[in-house]
């Protein structure tokens, strides 16, 4: 299998050059940090995804989890890797200083987020979801609560999940049926099945604190009628100990595609009548409550397919520096001619191309919005906060879809510069292409966040989110539309953004018109053609900042070629990377348009 690499090159670029995480030290909400700490941190965190996560990867995945007699085992190293984990403080980076963490920018989380799922992607889902259960705890529980179950989180000592599927009740969430009674005590007994539960159970902390969707007896029916309890594996003691089992079991591990290595669990509450709950907040606010959960995750899901993408461009990319095959184009006629690497062949080389600009607009999209989420956090007036609230709120759907679905594709282009060998299980590429696609599955289809962002995320605010994002875009591109290199590039994407500007008013009209069936059937064709705009407003803004700065590098020395020059290289391929993207991608921007104008309704009046 190819080595684990990492570009962190482009990972420095987005943070530091295109996205100026180093300003936000000069925020309250980041005391004491600077961009040296930061480099440390990064360099720290690829250190240990490298040299222990990475030797995990295969190993797992060929054992994967296991349940043994009511307890699930996780991958031999993993217990003791999680621990090291822990120790090295990764676990709690971002959580606030006050309730254990380290208070880093969720930004720094999310790199970490990338290099281990490039590394091992099965391992980031405990200390994901633990971190993102204590987070929902930290922020909407009591402060009893909170004080009795997030400590020990944080201190990896218990890990958590969310528990919202059952069997009857997938993306409609209203279905649910698990149910919480109030007991005199003030706690909830809790009853019902759940299915598809990450990490539901492991052998790698010594409790598991679950999320739980429920309804209580006599609530309204639908998602209004739900919500959201703290149930432990484990009761705890007065004085903080683990105590008695608290009726909460894995019934069975799901046999998947990929992920081997997560023990995907079906979990039964209540068996007995002993399972014990805490109830978040008030009874009915559990989707509200559990909203926030899910919209982390699903940037976690952009972070989990921004990992395997760009590890699968650099396995594709290594594998076609090294692979001799065939001869120079321009030798194509000489039997005799030296044998070149395949990197050298024009057709792998625009598919390493399109790895490459896909995979670097992922991670400039999901960077993107953890940013945004340190702008919230941080932000020192209501103002500031709206802003970033409107745009965060606006992406978050494509984050996960597009992400997801781009980097499925990835992994197949990348298997295809491997040719035959890609589909052999020795080159690791195969579990990259099985791994990832969950992406597109859990946390809400990207179905569903199609129909998200037409049905929610575009009339939110009278639809001042979708056009300050416009704003965002427009602002890169003013006064550079005369520029030498990106001039091009620049009137494509115009073009492009001009096309998804009439798509959209037109979508609104259908709405208007209460015709609903139309938008939602071509919901996920426009998400994808927003998703594209996104993109190629990303990586031109990329190409803008790599050409001011090669005209620094020429100024300095005008023999600097990106032959002769690790830095020069860099930059050259951001600007073709934004030319690449305009003229071969961007395109199909305008295909979605033709499909989604065409007012076509075969697909809903044909009787199957």
């Amino acid at each position: 299998m190819t080595e684990f690499n990492a570009d962190l090159r482009d990972i420095r670029f987005v943070l530091f050059e295109q996205l100026n995480l180093q300003e936000l030290t000069e925020k309250p909400a980041f005391p004491d940090q600077d961009q040296d700490m930061y480099e440390m941190v990064l360099a720290e965190a690829f250190k240990f995804t490298a040299t222990r996560l990475a030797p995990l990867n295969e190993p797992g995945d060929r054992q994967g989890a296991r349940l043994i007699d009511g307890q699930v085992y996780m991958p031999d190293g993993w217990k003791e890797a999680y621990q090291e984990f822990v120790d090295g403080g990764w676990l709690a980076m971002t959580a606030p200083q006050e309730h254990g963490g380290m208070g880093l920018p969720t930004l720094l989380g999310a790199c970490l987020g990338e290099l281990c799922v490039g590394a091992c992607v099965s391992f980031l889902f405990t200390p994901g979801l633990t971190t993102a259960a204590a987070r929902v705890i930290c922020e909407r529980a009591s402060v009893d609560l909170r004080e009795k179950f997030v400590p020990n989180m944080h201190a990896g000592l218990w890990s958590g999940t969310m528990c919202l599927t059952e069997p009857q009740a997938g993306s409609s969430v209203g279905d649910v049926r698990t149910m919480g009674r109030k007991q005199d005590d003030g706690t909830y007994l809790i009853t019902g099945n759940k299915i598809f539960i990450s990490q539901g159970d492991h052998d790698l902390s010594e409790n598991i604190i679950h999320l739980v969707l429920a309804r209580t007896p006599g609530a309204p029916a639908g998602t209004k009628g739900l919500s959201l309890f703290i149930v432990p594996k484990h009761r705890i003691n007065e004085d903080g100990s683990i105590g008695e089992f608290n009726d909460v079991r894995c019934t069975s591990l799901e046999e998947k595609m990929g992920i081997h290595a997560s023990s995907t669990c079906s979990m039964s509450f209540g068996d007995d009548e002993r399972c014990q709950g805490f109830l978040i907040g008030e009874e009915g606010e559990g989707m509200r409550h559990m909203f926030q959960m899910m919209n982390e995750a699903r940037v976690e899901v952009g972070v989990q397919a921004c990992g395997t993408a760009n590890a699968s461009y650099q396995m594709a990319l290594y594998y076609a520096k090294e692979r001799v095959q065939g001869v120079h184009i321009d030798n194509f006629k000489d039997p005799n001619a030296p044998r070149v690497t395949i990197d050298n062949h024009p057709n792998v080389r625009r598919m390493l191309m399109e790895c490459k600009v896909l995979a670097e607009g992922i991670r400039a999209l999901v960077y993107r919005a953890a940013y945004y989420l340190d702008r919230i956090h941080s932000a020192e007036t209501e103002e500031e906060k709206v802003r970033y609230t409107s745009l965060l709120e606006i992406i978050t759907p494509m984050v996960k879809a597009h992400s997801s679905d781009q980097a499925f594709h990835i992994t197949n282009v990348a298997m295809q510069v491997f040719g035959g060998y890609g589909y052999i299980r020795e080159y690791g590429i195969e579990q990259q292409m099985r791994d990832v696609k969950i992406c597109s599955l859990y946390e809400g289809t990207n179905s569903i966040q199609a129909l998200d962002l037409i049905a929610r995320k575009l009339p939110r605010n009278n639809g001042q989110d979708f056009m300050g994002l416009l704003a965002e875009m427009d602002k890169t591109m003013k006064g550079n539309e005369d520029h030498p290199e990106l001039g091009a590039p620049i009137a494509a994407f115009k073009e492009a953004k001009n096309a998804l500007t009439t798509t959209t008013m037109a979508l609104m009209g259908y709405q208007m018109k209460k015709d609903i069936a139309y938008p939602v059937m071509i919901c996920k064709q426009y998400q994808e053609m927003f998703s594209d705009v996104l993109i190629g407003w990303l990586l031109i803004e990329q190409g803008l900042i790599a050409f001011d700065k090669l005209q620094v590098l020429k100024q300095e020395d005008e023999t600097r070629t990106a032959d002769n020059h690790d830095e020069y290289r860099y930059y050259d391929g951001k600007v073709h990377g934004a030319k690449f993207y305009t003229s071969q991608i961007l395109p199909r921007v305008h295909g979605h348009a033709s499909r989604i104008q065409s007012e076509d309704r075969s697909a809903i009046d044909v009787r199957f």
